[in-house]
């Protein structure tokens, strides 16, 4: 038998190094919608999955109300209960202590019976609110941890966390419980953001961080997990690639898997620089070119891509496969639309990526420590894939955030070159993954956006 019990929780599993330590007995407690019971109920459903016998004791939602709820978010309980591996036992309409003492000594019956190895107690607060603290007390200690260890089940004991509040109250979950995890919800920003802690895991290390997750349709609960920076190598394909002139002057023999910072000041378009710097990669050695913008909607970008496209030779255009996402910063929090951008990179697999503009991310997500935490993650994700990124900045005089440019391999600083007629561009680059061009490279467009040298 494993030594963990998996939750079936995605992020969480790998954020516990598999699961939760067998025979541990976990605290979850949190605020108010915060997705407590949603957690006990896919910890104890993956159990199921996995044909290990479950209990369920709710003191605070009926029998029907849990299984068409749960159905909801993609675990259906129903054949559980029909085969006997499953049974959920209702407190609801427990007003006093003695009722609720009967309630757990069905518990424990049924857990018997059934072999339970995974049980659930929703929730402790409903029966300690009958008692006083130290009945309380008595009740954690004897009756829900110590009264299941004999029969040497993995359990999740659910708790309410008042608003506000960073401690459960009881004074003993620090002792008695081999794990403590914290769930919080709470507005930020105008945005709903849920956070997770694992306060305590024992037989297992966990990195003490704060996670972020979301209560999903079909996967119950996803945890935001930080990628493991071990795990990040060199890409397996390390051949250098060259773009196409005159782009290949600054960028010439970059090695694939590079973070590119392009730093524009405000007289520059973004948009249009990072998508020709893309097209340049793209149309000279082929592969998946993904530009995702986070301030045009899809018609825009398309029309910059026709028109830069013009830059290039005819004979090019079919190297390359372009993809257009286009995803609105203000709808969700930054750490769900960070992942949701990670998800879809695995899933298109791009050998170039453009995004525009990194500075919108950055200032809508409150600050820095908010916007690194997800950027690296994202960053050394695409560093794993091999993902040659292009990260556009609009950099503005009133800009009070910087970028981070220690982050990337290589960082261009663009700007505008007044010329007679066209526009004109200063690209200068360094890095620590490429040679520095001995001076910066001067290009011109003309109206249509055609390359022509600042000569002609």
């Amino acid at each position: 038998m494993n030594d963990v019990c998996p939750t079936g929780i995605i992020g969480l599993d790998e954020f516990l190094n598999g699961g939760i330590p067998r025979g541990n007995i976990v605290l979850v407690a949190g605020t108010p919608g915060a997705g407590k019971t949603t957690m006990a109920a896919k910890f104890l459903y993956e159990g199921l999955r996995r044909g290990e016998p479950g209990v369920y004791l709710s003191f605070l939602e009926s029998k029907a109300d849990f299984l068409r709820f749960m159905k909801l978010l993609g675990m259906d309980f129903e054949p559980y209960l029909r085969d006997g591996t499953f049974q959920y036992i209702e407190g609801l309409q427990s007003t006093t202590f003695e009722a609720a003492r009967e309630n757990l000594i069905e518990f424990l019956d049924a857990v018997a019976r059934l072999g339970a190895k995974r049980v659930v107690i929703d929730s402790i607060t409903a029966v300690t609110q009958m008692t006083t603290l130290r009945g309380a007390r008595e009740l954690i200690k004897n009756a829900l941890v110590l009264g299941l260890r004999p029969y040497e089940v993995t359990g999740l004991i659910v708790a309410e966390l008042p608003i506000g509040y960073e401690v459960v109250g009881y004074g003993l979950e620090e002792f008695i419980f081999d794990g403590v995890i914290i769930l919080k919800s709470e507005f930020k920003n105008g945005i709903l953001r849920r956070t997770l802690q694992v306060r305590k895991m024992r037989g297992t290390v966990v990195p003490e961080v704060e996670l972020h997750y979301d209560i999903v349709a079909g996967d119950g609960i996803r945890v935001y997990a930080p990628v493991r920076i071990e795990e990040v190598g060199e890409p397996k394909n390390v051949e250098t690639i060259t773009p196409l002139e005159p782009i290949n002057y600054i960028f010439r023999n970059l090695r694939r898997g590079s973070q590119v910072l392009l730093v524009v000041d405000k007289y520059v378009p973004s948009l249009a620089v990072g998508v020709l710097i893309g097209l340049s990669f793209a149309y000279s050695s082929g592969g998946k070119l993904l530009i995702r913008s986070f301030s045009k909607p899809p018609d825009i970008v398309k029309y910059v891509i026709d028109l830069i496209s013009n830059a290039f030779p005819k004979s090019k255009l079919a190297n390359a496969e372009i993809i257009i996402e286009c995803l609105n910063p203000t709808q969700e929090p930054l750490y769900r639309l960070a992942h949701r951008a990670r998800d879809n990179e695995l899933r298109i697999r791009p050998d170039y990526l453009v995004i525009d503009p990194v500075s919108h991310l950055l200032k809508l997500s409150g600050g820095l420590h908010e916007f690194y935490r997800d950027h690296i993650n994202n960053i050394l994700m695409r560093r794993k894939l091999g993902i040659t990124t292009f990260y556009a900045y609009a950099d503005t005089e009133a800009s009070e955030l910087e970028p981070p440019v220690e982050l990337y391999d290589v960082v261009a600083r663009i700007r505008r070159k007044w010329g007679k007629n066209r526009r004109c561009y200063s690209v200068e680059a360094y890095g620590i993954l490429k040679p520095v061009p001995p001076a910066p490279l001067t290009f011109c467009v003309d109206p249509e956006w055609r390359l022509v040298t600042e000569e002609e």
